[in-house]
């Protein structure tokens, strides 16, 4: 995989090979086994009803307590996993000769190109594209095309870098798609107490601030929000201390009423009112 940089737009080259597993092979896999958990009753839902799933033009807003919640949140639509694997299947027998043979071979190396810049979706627009941290995604290349960068200012990012970064949001949403946005900035643990959102009984942390330009991106597309609250995530991948998820950790994921504003509202606003709708789903 490589990127190569023109006019201030990213191309991303990667093995399709790779494209192959990760669409038909580890998606699947993972929509299955959080149907596994929900079944278990390690995974519960609260309001599922509320998630809008015939609509497009939405940013799915998640809290962000650990990187199981990278995991889980863009699987939220894990029906629509499946009904592109039904809709590819023909492509899909296609691709499996294909690789078959290549691997016989030993001549994995045909390429697809992905316009980044121009907000395009290695899936369909009913998949939601989640959108990461350029300084996260240095341990995570492959991901590049399945996830977006967003690089902010203070991990170096560069104005017409993060300008690029809304445009591709912007066409992702203005073509009726979807995209996560953890738009904290980071994990709850990982900045101080001025970022936070402290429980008033407990003084414990409960939430992060939303990041400013989050807010804009808001304020110019008019995008229907659907903010998530994920409770116990932090359990099941805890940082630093075990290398693999403890799946039998129970999580709850509460899905907010959606909320729309108007295009040109304040991000201020944007931000007090985003806020205050996700500190009363945490308490809901």
């Amino acid at each position: 995989m490589e990127v190569i940089n023109k006019k201030q737009e990213e191309i991303v080259i990667f093995n399709k090979f790779l494209f192959f597993l990760i669409k038909y092979i580890g998606t699947p896999i993972i929509c299955v086994l959080l149907i596994l958990l929900e079944g278990a009753k390690r995974i519960e839902f609260k309001h599922y009803e509320r998630l809008p799933l015939w609509e497009g033009k939405i940013i799915v807003l998640p809290n962000h307590r650990s990187w199981w919640d990278v995991v889980i949140v863009p699987h939220l639509y894990f029906p629509w996993w499946f009904r592109e694997i039904l809709r590819d299947m023909i492509d899909l027998g296609k691709e499996l000769l294909i690789t078959i043979r290549r691997v016989s071979h030993w001549v994995i190396d045909e390429r697809v190109k992905i316009k980044i810049g121009n907000g395009e979706n290695v899936f369909s627009r009913d998949v939601p594209m989640t959108a990461a941290d350029k300084h996260n995604l240095r341990h995570f290349p492959w991901l590049i095309g399945f996830i977006f960068r967003v690089n902010r200012k203070k991990h170096g990012g560069t104005v017409q870098e993060r300008a690029a970064s809304a445009r591709f949001a912007q066409r992702v949403l203005e073509r009726n798609g979807r995209i996560v946005v953890f738009a904290e900035g980071g994990r709850l643990d990982s900045v101080g107490d001025e970022e936070k959102i402290f429980d008033i009984a407990t003084r414990q942390p409960i939430l992060r601030l939303l990041e400013p330009g989050f807010c804009e991106l808001v304020s110019i597309t008019g995008a229907k929000i659907v903010p998530v609250i994920l409770i116990g995530t932090d359990k099941v991948m805890p940082r630093g201390k075990f290398p693999f998820p403890r799946v039998w950790r129970k999580v709850l994921i509460k899905i907010g009423e959606p909320i729309v504003f108007p295009t040109g509202a304040s991000p201020d606003f944007v931000r007090d009112a985003i806020d205050k709708a996700r500190i009363d789903l945490y308490y809901e």
